[in-house]
């Protein structure tokens, strides 16, 4: 493809907040690279179709060994240059207690959600260009939340991974995190999910506008590294059961 100026996002995880993150990416002047694993989002097809030089899709099951390392290099090579950002917001929730978890489980978890902050940091540095390293992580995470073993592990595993990318990483990389909380109401539960809305410290739920500035935060803020910034409502700030 031809040679661009525009830099270089990749964006994993679109199933929902992913494709906002990618029309909001390209509003800024971003030239976009996404992954999917199941189906592409209809709206992505639409843009990857109409601005194919400026939004690719290629699939990924960030489950599998390597696969992070591999998704990398195939952007690199579409794009003809590296990431100069690397979002992460790929995930995958799991019913589980210490009592009936399995390794398959307690593995994907983490494959899914720390490993590719470690290999992503790794390709960045070597790259040897100015980059930023986002991942999305789980307020609700943040103390051990019942039913949520392997999920719970993998999320505050990647969270503590922050600050320690984030010192190895400097200067040459910004690592930082975006801990979310109940941004989108379930399908079913609705009920349950509003009174727990209701009893965070603000009473509300985080409106996606929230996160976006957020995203666009710590993209613009080059003296910023190794943060965690909550868009929860205070949800970081209490310990509440949510099984939805």
């Amino acid at each position: 493809m031809p040679w661009r100026t525009e830099p270089l996002a990749l964006v994993t995880g679109v199933a929902r907040l992913g494709t906002g993150w990618v029309r909001l990416l390209r509003q800024n002047g971003w030239q976009v690279a996404y992954s999917w694993h199941q189906l592409p989002p209809p709206e992505l097809e639409t843009l990857t179709q109409t601005q194919p030089e400026l939004v690719h899709g290629f699939r990924c099951d960030l489950e599998q060994p390597y696969s992070a390392g591999k998704l990398f290099d195939q952007v690199t090579h579409w794009a003809g240059k590296t990431p100069s950002l690397v979002l992460h917001a790929a995930s995958r929730w799991f019913n589980d207690t210490v009592a009936d978890t399995t390794e398959e489980a307690w593995f994907t978890s983490l494959r899914l959600h720390a490993w590719p902050l470690a290999a992503w940091t790794r390709q960045l540095l070597a790259a040897g260009t100015p980059a930023s390293l986002i991942t999305v992580l789980d307020a609700r995470t943040s103390a051990p939340t019942p039913g949520e073993f392997s999920y719970g592990w993998g999320k505050r595993l990647a969270a503590g991974l922050v600050a320690d990318l984030a010192r190895q990483a400097a200067p040459l990389v910004r690592v930082n995190g975006l801990a979310l909380g109940p941004v989108l109401s379930p399908t079913g539960g609705e009920l349950r999910w509003d009174s727990w809305v209701k009893a965070l410290p603000l009473g509300v739920q985080p409106p996606l506008s929230d996160i976006d500035q957020a995203l666009l935060f710590l993209l613009n803020s080059t003296s910023v590294t190794g943060e965690i910034l909550h868009i929860d409502g205070g949800a970081g700030l209490v310990r509440r059961e949510l099984s939805l």
